[in-house]
């Protein structure tokens, strides 16, 4: 059985999306609090973390970042 087949809900807990990721937890929980991987917190500030299957993989083929991505502005066309 394949890891993405172990998973049957597409949220995953921190400990799961590590399983999932072949990362470690803290590299997850970094991630997290920092916005580079898209999670929620059940109840902040000390709430489970939950992550969609499909964001895990988005991140791990962003590379991994560990902060988000500055949002880059448009100038108005003139």
């Amino acid at each position: 059985m394949t890891a993405a087949a172990a998973f049957t809900s597409p949220w995953l807990t921190v400990p799961e999306a590590a399983a999932y990721g072949r990362v470690g937890r803290s590299k997850i929980y970094d991630a997290c609090r920092g916005g580079g991987l898209v999670a929620t917190q059940t109840h902040a500030p000390k709430g489970t973390w939950i992550v969609h299957r499909d964001r895990i993989d988005e991140w791990i083929s962003d590379g991994m970042p560990m902060a988000a991505r500055p949002v880059r502005k448009l100038r108005p066309a003139t």
